[in-house]
């Protein structure tokens, strides 16, 4: 523009911006120089121009904002053609102000997008996705290969649920999960019931609700949305477990044909279990068929009544046989170990607590607690012999039966063939006369004997050890008049236990071997030492033969032969201890020998 060049040489400033152009332009423009009167100078205007300058074409103004680039879309009021490329997705067009045509300020940009989005129908969406769950159902039931994965599958069902299919979805599943109970699971089973006996046909029966529950296992993954956000929320629907669950029962348990084949199945394995030894395979079954009853929810409703029935048949038809055929010893133990075994076995089964308890009533109401029962176990014929024989496992087996059921108190009837064994016994002892020199060892042997039975058998009962003391005290001051008490009677026990007195303080009583062969040692310390074993021995002794003592009720026998027995010892020097004398007239004082015994003292 060689006409622009004064310009810049009398101001001094080269024009570097767009809006220095654009003042020169405007400056110099008719409205301009009309308001030029009114207003400030403009910086524009304070400069002096030598000569008019000469208009500047519009096509040079056109040019000045015209790109090379064709990419660049011109946004200026241009009266020339926008430049674009051919193919453009968003297409810039300038909207006209209201105005004149060379007005200039902000323009309204409007984008336009002539691309087509095509459009899809929903419709045809869902009823893909539901072909597809409906084969991957129907491949599922007849355990074949899935068409399709199992996230695309997963995927589909929740797109169906979010889409609010979710009952329509439901309401198809369970359909197709009867259809296939009905054709791959009923069908076979029908279909090999004829060769198969009840046992056989539990085992097939098992098999197959494993096989339902696999493949449930697979439906319930690829539902799972389903599950758990539909029908978490609506309690009037199961889930698909529970749906499943009840399918199989309605249809495979619940109909008579297969249900009494079942039951039967069962109860047949249980019964060969009790006539025959534990075997664990068939066991293994018994407890597979538990937890398949527990999870039909036919436990309490079809199996526990069916079994229990058949249980107390069992039971009653072995008690009776039993009893007639064992005598009481065996009896007892044959009972204990049906008891224990019942239990056990309802424990290794997995039977309810409930079941456990009814079975333990049973038995104890037909083993125990009937009357011709009670007077088989507590016959005193019986009892006698049991402790005649030392037969401790088995007493204390009777005294289990007997206490089983606190409530009865059922031990304290044993008493009365307890005391009646205790006197027989006792009495047997106290008026054998040839035996008379061996008195007082029997008796002490024959404590010793019971308080062991009370113990360990009876369990410290507190009745029995009251029983124990009685029949024992009474028998001890039994009287009779034989060769033994010269026609008189008093009782020959007082006199027996002051001979057996005199013999231990004289040192005539055997002590054990360790304490004779202490009293062969050599050197004064193997003396001491075996004199005071003896001591204790002879202190033992006397202990027991004080048992026997507290239990006579005249004492004034005792006392006069003790009292001769004494004398002499002590004229004749053969005490073997005058501690022991000592200690022996020290508890005939102390204890209830009344006044008698002080005298010796004196």
């Amino acid at each position: 523009m060689p006409r622009a060049r004064p310009l810049r040489e009398s101001s001094g400033k080269e024009p570097n911006s767009r809006h220095s152009k654009r003042a020169v332009s405007l400056d110099d423009s008719p409205s301009a120089r009309r308001s030029s009167g009114n207003s400030e100078e403009s910086p524009t205007k304070r400069i002096k121009l030598d000569h008019q300058p000469a208009p500047i074409p519009s096509s040079s103004i056109n040019n000045m904002y015209n790109f090379a680039k064709p990419n660049h879309v011109d946004l200026t009021n241009g009266n020339g053609p926008a430049v674009m490329t051919k193919v453009q997705k968003p297409s810039f067009t300038m909207a006209k102000p209201v105005g004149t045509a060379n007005e200039t300020g902000p323009r309204k940009i409007v984008v336009k997008n002539f691309r087509t989005t095509p459009r899809s129908d929903p419709e045809k969406y869902i009823n893909a996705v539901s072909a597809q769950l409906d084969a991957a159902l129907s491949a599922i039931l007849a355990d074949e290969k899935l068409p399709h994965s199992n996230e695309e599958l997963y995927r589909g069902a929740e797109n169906l649920c979010r889409q609010g299919r979710a009952p329509q979805l439901y309401k198809s599943l369970r359909e197709k999960c009867h259809e296939g109970i009905k054709t791959y699971i009923e069908k076979p089973l029908f279909a090999q019931a004829s060769t198969l006996d009840d046992a056989g046909m539990l085992s097939a029966v098992m098999g197959a609700w494993e096989t339902w529950n696999s493949r449930l296992k697979t439906i319930r993954s690829i539902y799972f949305f389903l599950d758990r956000s539909y029908l978490l929320n609506s309690p009037s629907m199961p889930s698909i477990e529970e749906m499943g669950t009840n399918e199989f029962r309605d249809i495979i348990f619940l109909p008579q044909p297969l249900r009494s084949r079942i039951l039967n199945g069962v109860c047949g394995l249980v019964a060969a279990d009790r006539e025959m030894q534990r075997n664990e395979k068939r066991r293994d079954v018994l407890r597979k068929a538990i937890k398949m009853f527990h999870a039909l929810s036919v436990y309490t409703s079809n199996f526990e009544p069916e079994f229990l029935a058949r249980s107390s048949s069992y039971f009653s038809s072995w008690s009776d046989q039993k009893a007639d055929s064992l005598d009481l010893a065996h009896y007892i133990d044959e009972s204990v170990k049906l008891i224990e075994d019942e239990l056990e076995r309802c424990s290794s089964l997995g039977l309810d607590f409930t079941t456990q308890k009814t079975i333990e009533t049973y038995l104890l109401d037909l083993l125990v607690d009937q009357e011709d029962r009670q007077k088989k176990l507590l016959e005193t014929k019986g009892v006698s012999q049991l402790l005649k024989e030392d037969k401790e496992d088995t007493l204390r087996r009777l005294y289990s039966l007997l206490d089983w059921r606190e409530s009865t108190n059922l031990s304290e009837h044993i008493r009365v063939p307890f005391e009646a064994y205790i006197s027989e016994y006792g009495s047997d002892i106290i008026f054998d006369e040839a035996r008379e020199h061996e008195m007082v060892p029997r008796l002490l042997a024959f404590k010793s004997k019971l308080d062991l039975v009370w113990r360990k058998c009876f369990r410290e009962h507190e009745g029995l050890g009251h029983s124990l003391r009685e029949a024992f005290e009474a028998f001890i001051n039994k009287s009779k008049r034989s060769t033994m008490t010269w026609g008189t009677d008093n009782p020959k026990p007082g006199e027996m236990i002051a001979k057996y007195v005199n013999l231990i303080l004289e040192g005539r009583m055997k002590v054990s071997s360790g304490h004779a062969s202490a009293t062969k040692a050599n050197n004064n310390e193997d003396v001491d030492m075996a004199s005071e074993d003896e001591d204790a021995e002879i202190t033992k002794q006397l202990d027991q033969v004080l048992e026997l003592f507290r239990f006579l009720h005249g004492k004034a026998v005792f006392e006069a032969f003790y009292k001769k027995a004494l004398a002499k010892r002590l004229l004749l020097n053969r005490s073997a201890s005058a501690d022991a004398e000592k200690s022996m007239l020290t508890r005939l004082a102390s204890g209830n020998s009344g006044q008698g015994a002080r005298m010796l003292m004196c």
